[in-house]
């Protein structure tokens, strides 16, 4: 069993490196779902109230909506669509820091990752937090349908 899948069953840190240093991430727990799921309410929130203060809103619609966004709960399938977005890898990426680097500043993590690492990055958010994609099954063939050419492609 490898390093980083024994430690998603022992709750141990794991060792990875970013930009030639070593930092400690811890695997993902229920809490730092949570922390995911009202980090996403308020990114909501925030973007409410600053697109209200470009328009007109009115009171009673404003009022309205705040409940809304302040009391409808967000699905475990938004927060799993977050995760996949790069604001969601470096919030999950920070919580996981955050256990052994208690320093670290969500808003400074763009100091660690950038379009270079990224992809290194979410890999390792992914495999050390459990968040790896389930593997497509393939879909069986539909019947009639017409297989698509990519012109210019090579077989």
């Amino acid at each position: 069993m490898a390093k980083a899948e024994l430690s998603k069953l022992t709750a141990q840190p794991t060792e990875i490196e970013i930009r030639g240093k070593t930092f400690k991430v811890s695997p993902l727990t229920i809490d730092d779902l949570a922390a995911l799921e009202q980090w996403v309410r308020q990114e909501r929130l925030v973007a409410f109230m600053r697109a209200s203060q470009q328009v007109q809103v009115d009171p009673a619609v404003y009022t309205q909506t705040m409940i809304g966004l302040t009391s409808q709960p967000i699905s475990a399938d938004e927060v799993s669509a977050e995760t996949a977005t790069i604001r969601g890898t470096r919030f999950i990426l920070w919580r996981m820091l955050q256990r052994y680097q208690p320093q670290i500043k969500l808003e400074r993590l763009g100091d660690l990752v950038d379009v270079n690492n990224l992809d290194e990055i979410s890999a390792i958010v992914s495999a050390v937090g459990g968040l790896e994609p389930e593997e497509e099954t393939p879909h069986p063939p539909v019947e009639g349908a017409v297989e698509a050419v990519v012109v210019g492609a090579k077989n």
